[in-house]
């Protein structure tokens, strides 16, 4: 849509006179993610690469993942990402990218992520990212280096509390007229298993520079292989549902978000247990 662009453009020349920073958003990609309001710091298996690399230590097996979510159902504003997970012993590598925006602009995140369970029960992971623009004003793409972590531990067999920090230096990409600061992030979550069907989930997320969100979700296993989800979130009152399936190795996630100032955000993602 040639509006969204004209928008970006402008927005960036009347900045750029002064060399005054653009603030960037940190994209939620896990569709079980969107489904829970954007919870993640709690939650384990290979998306966690995107949400809480700790995470990804409940895997055992070498798995992939592919994602796509929609912002208030315009294309220019789609999310697309990709991540591949190895576990080895008590340690678990993956690489992840993902991608937003089309044709003249478009943010990028390649990841290089590495988890391990210290004892049992605790684990942490971290990892490396190159966070790159595409603008059509440069004949280059800008980029930097950004690092996040996190931790997960159990308290019980009912009972796990998980915490996450992205960008803890305050990295930006800097450009010929513009700064993109990078938001720095950090979550404080707990889960909480009431029965074997039934789990809840809440997080605190605080940006440096807005305010503190309080988020909920719940997650219902209504058969053996199929999920309810479902999320609140204080900013802009987020609503969000979501339903899983799984098949053989094959889990399938759909998510809806609700924002009543913005619109819609749809998402579907797929993940493959490779052996």
């Amino acid at each position: 849509m040639k509006a969204v662009y004209s928008i970006i453009f402008l927005t960036g020349f009347v900045v750029g006179i002064n060399k005054k920073p653009v603030a960037q958003e940190y994209h939620q990609v896990s569709a079980r993610e969107k489904s829970l309001a954007g919870i993640a710091t709690c939650l384990s298996g290979g998306w966690s690469v995107f949400g809480n690399q700790a995470g990804m230590i409940a895997d055992t097996n070498l798995q992939s993942g592919i994602s796509y979510s929609n912002y208030f159902l315009l294309k220019e504003l789609g999310v697309k990402a990709a991540y591949v997970s190895l576990p080895a012993g008590n340690n678990v590598f993956a690489l992840s990218f993902y991608r937003f925006g089309n044709g003249a602009y478009n943010e990028n995140k390649l990841g290089l992520a590495y988890a391990k369970e210290i004892i049992p029960g605790f684990s942490v992971g971290f990892q490396f990212n190159y966070f790159f623009i595409r603008l059509p004003e440069n004949e280059k793409s800008p980029g930097i280096s950004v690092l996040e972590g996190g931790i997960q531990y159990r308290l019980s067999e009912k009972l796990q509390i998980g915490a996450h920090c992205f960008n803890p230096f305050q990295s930006g990409v800097n450009t010929e007229n513009i700064r993109y600061k990078l938001p720095c992030l950090f979550r404080l979550g707990t889960g909480i298993t009431v029965t074997e069907e039934l789990s809840l989930f809440f997080e605190i997320e605080k940006d440096l520079k807005q305010e503190l969100v309080l988020k909920a979700g719940a997650e219902y296993r209504m058969l053996e292989k199929f999920r309810l989800r479902a999320g609140i979130a204080g900013e802009n009152n987020l609503l969000s549902l979501g339903v899983a399936y799984s098949f053989s190795k094959l889990t399938t996630d759909f998510s809806w978000q609700y924002n009543y100032r913005l619109g819609n955000v749809p998402s579907v993602a797929i993940s493959y247990y490779i052996k």
